[in-house]
């Protein structure tokens, strides 16, 4: 087969595995911009395990029967990350990482111990069909919850139990959100549109349609999710957060390094040059606080920083004002730090009310349609 064909092959199979993975995973849809999929809750049902799991296994053959002869530099390395990242999900299989709720296997989420997070970060229905797809998501929120239970019950018979911290927070943000008015929930329709009323009938009835889910539906739901982990999974987790407490906890950090880095190195190798970083750049902040004149310690000079009214901005446009400062001071030294870099633009915006104060970053999406945020 010639070089031509082999390289068909293998963007054929790769573009294949996206519109597999999207079809799945509300996670990726969304990041696609492909608003259907993206305003859905992810499938955990066995039959869709047993579908991601056979594809990944299938992809991981096909890929290895290509010829690389004749292939062009640039298809020889998307092969070789290609197989990568499918060996990887074998390695996630093999782990039962699909039963955590570890980020780095996002492709399953998002899970119930950040749900909220999730929802209180997306940005507000930008259409009708948008939000017809949101309130439909809100009448089915009873089945994600129970798929959610049956994951977190899998993942404690094999002793895979998360942070009692994180559940912990978890069980707060649910108990904080049901104590809300169903206006004021993260869930609400209407969260984020800044009180402004219905422009249409059309919306005037779906956010009626949402309001009576959310009661009926996704208020209860929220409520069994919190009984579930104050009463049955947080007091089975662990105190500490290593994954050595649990059985496979070895194997799944190396599987967290692969994904996280390109290196060959060991935990400890990485752990000893993590220390020896944190060593020499804390020597240059030493340099720069005794520069700047002050005399004490690097904590004392944090706590002066923190608490000195000149280091703080005085109104949130201010902030904002700042923030986007920064980012165009720092948007001509990228190139002299990275060769390849993305080409999509990014922007600032101000954090909708009910995210908090908290700083985050949305991406962009993959047609390039919508900057990074």
């Amino acid at each position: 087969m010639s070089g031509y064909h082999n390289s068909t092959r293998l963007y054929s199979l790769i573009a294949a595995d996206w519109e597999f993975q999207k079809r799945y995973s509300p996670t990726l849809a969304d990041l696609a911009q492909e608003r259907p999929q993206g305003n859905q809750w992810p499938d955990l049902s066995e039959a869709s395990i047993r579908a991601f799991r056979e594809n990944d296994r299938k992809g991981l053959a096909q890929v290895r029967q290509i010829d690389l002869r004749g292939l062009s530099d640039e298809a020889r390395l998307d092969h070789r990350l290609f197989e990568r990242e499918l060996l990887a999900r074998m390695d996630e299989w093999d782990l039962s990482a699909h039963l955590t709720s570890l980020g780095e296997f996002g492709r399953f989420g998002p899970s119930a111990l950040n749900l909220l997070s999730t929802i209180q970060s997306e940005r507000p229905p930008s259409s009708l069909a948008e939000l017809k797809q949101r309130a439909i998501r809100l009448q089915t929120f009873p089945n994600y919850v129970v798929e959610q239970i049956s994951i977190m019950r899998q993942a404690g018979r094999l002793k895979m139990y998360p942070p009692r911290e994180l559940v912990q927070a978890a069980v707060g943000e649910l108990a904080t959100e049901l104590e809300k008015p169903p206006a004021e929930s993260a869930f609400s329709l209407s969260s984020g549109n800044g009180g402004k009323a219905a422009q249409s009938p059309e919306e005037a009835s779906l956010t009626r349609a949402g309001r009576e889910a959310l009661v009926s539906r996704v208020i209860p739901s929220l409520r069994q999710l919190h009984r579930f982990l104050a009463e049955e999974y947080l007091p089975a987790c662990a105190v500490s957060p290593s994954l050595m407490a649990w059985p496979n906890g070895s194997r799944i950090y190396g599987l967290l390094l692969r994904r996280s880095t390109t290196t060959t190195m060991t935990a400890a190798e990485i752990h000893r040059l993590g220390l020896s970083e944190v060593a020499r750049i804390q020597a240059e902040m030493k340099s720069t606080v005794e520069k700047t004149g002050f005399r004490g310690t690097l904590d004392q000079f944090f706590a002066m920083i923190r608490s000195d009214e000149r280091f703080y901005c005085k109104s949130p446009d201010e902030l904002l004002t700042a923030y986007r400062a920064t980012a165009k001071r720092i948007e001509p030294a990228i190139v002299k730090l990275f060769r390849t870099f993305p080409r999509m633009p990014f922007g600032v915006e101000a954090s909708r009310a009910i995210s908090g104060p908290a700083a985050t970053y949305s991406r962009p999406a993959i047609d390039g349609s919508r900057a990074g945020i």
